[in-house]
């Protein structure tokens, strides 16, 4: 086997608390009169919460003393902790469990990366309070992703190098914090298929043999995707459609393909228009 152990990140990977901590977030925005919205907040994901709160200040006319700013940190913490209150072990998916018990049933040992300080009091709510064989937090970490301090200290933890554990990761800063460490990361969340010149290839129909062995290893049929024709053209247009429906596109050299994961409700936010291949 070639990992011995396993590093998942907490929020976004094993449950999402995402959700709690826009509301958190909008709360204290709205209070200081700072615009934030859905959008925005995608550029708090994956880190530290006084890295979040300095994103958002940019936004603010005034300037803040550090006081000030400790002082909202902890403003919006409370109000994101309120929230947590809500969690339960139904917020732990039941793929979830199955996946982490069946690695656990071939004896590889399982760790916690993550950057939060709430880390304990979110696993205890899901029910997994004490599954893991380590878990590094934000309450042992003197730097944030996407430094890989956290990584390194949760292999540390389960007596680990970085070449034999493998990083699991949903937001771009856990990627490159895993990269920077020397580990392997598997990236979850939404992704696009940058397609070019298939016909060039001899094979036009790749885009529909990639979508029906995503519908066959379990990708729900409706699963938001969209198409950005005409890249790099002056005249862009896009398409919202079902993953059913992306089976029967035709795709040509201008096209970018994007197809979201299970919890992607607006992919439009998401849809870029690159000229090379990039994770979104």
């Amino acid at each position: 086997m070639r990992y011995q152990g396993i590093i998942f990140d907490l929020d976004g990977v094993i449950c999402s608390t995402d959700e709690y901590h826009y509301q958190a977030w909008k709360a204290l925005a709205d209070r200081l009169d700072i615009p934030f919205d859905r959008q925005r907040n995608n550029l708090l994901r994956g880190v530290s919460r006084m890295e979040s709160l300095s994103i958002i200040l940019e936004k603010s006319e005034k300037a803040y003393t550090a006081a000030e700013k400790a002082a909202f940190a902890e403003e919006k913490n409370e109000l994101y902790r309120k929230l947590l209150h809500q969690m339960s072990t139904a917020d732990l998916s039941g793929e979830v469990r199955a996946t982490l018990e069946a690695l656990r049933g071939r004896g590889l040992k399982l760790a916690i990366g993550s950057s939060s300080k709430n880390t304990p009091f979110i696993l205890e709510r899901i029910g997994l309070a004490d599954f893991f064989d380590a878990v590094a937090d934000g309450n042992c970490i003197t730097h944030s992703k996407p430094h890989p301090e956290v990584f390194l200290k949760a292999a540390e933890m389960i007596g680990l190098s970085p070449e034999n554990c493998l990083v699991v990761e949903d937001a771009h800063a856990g990627v490159e914090a895993a990269c920077a460490g020397g580990f392997a990361c598997a990236a979850m969340g939404d992704f696009c298929v940058a397609i070019y010149n298939p016909s060039s290839k001899g094979r036009p129909d790749y885009l529909q043999r990639a979508v029906r062995i995503l519908l066959q290893n379990g990708k729900s049929e409706e699963t938001v995707c969209g198409i950005v024709r005409n890249i790099g053209r002056e005249r862009q247009q896009s398409e919202i459609i079902t993953l059913r429906e992306l089976e029967n596109k035709q795709v040509d050299m201008f096209t970018t393909v994007y197809i979201g994961n299970k919890t992607t409700k607006n992919i439009e936010s998401k849809m870029v228009t690159p000229r090379g291949y990039r994770t979104v």
